[in-house]
């Protein structure tokens, strides 16, 4: 992600979580990620990124018992989940 001035630049790294409500987090879209880390479609250092990024959420998601409000809270995020 990147900001020049008021707009930000992000890449879709292809990897992510999935999340049902009162269950269990995944991880998804791994095939995706896989398949551009060995095409070189994504660098190295951003697929790094992406995985550290994957894993530090899925931990600290599982830290609070995979209530993702709970989660939102810790991060400061004080939007309203799920979305209306």
């Amino acid at each position: 992600m990147h900001r020049d001035g008021r707009a930000w630049r992000t890449t879709d790294l292809l990897l992510g979580l999935a999340s049902t409500a009162g269950g269990t987090v995944r991880i998804v879209q791994v095939e995706e990620f896989a398949a551009a880390v060995a095409g070189r479609m994504t660098r190295p250092g951003d697929a790094d990124l992406a995985f550290d990024t994957v894993y530090r959420t899925f931990d600290e998601l599982s830290r609070h018992r995979h209530d993702l409000g709970s989660w939102l809270t810790h991060q400061h995020i004080r939007e309203v989940w799920p979305p209306y």
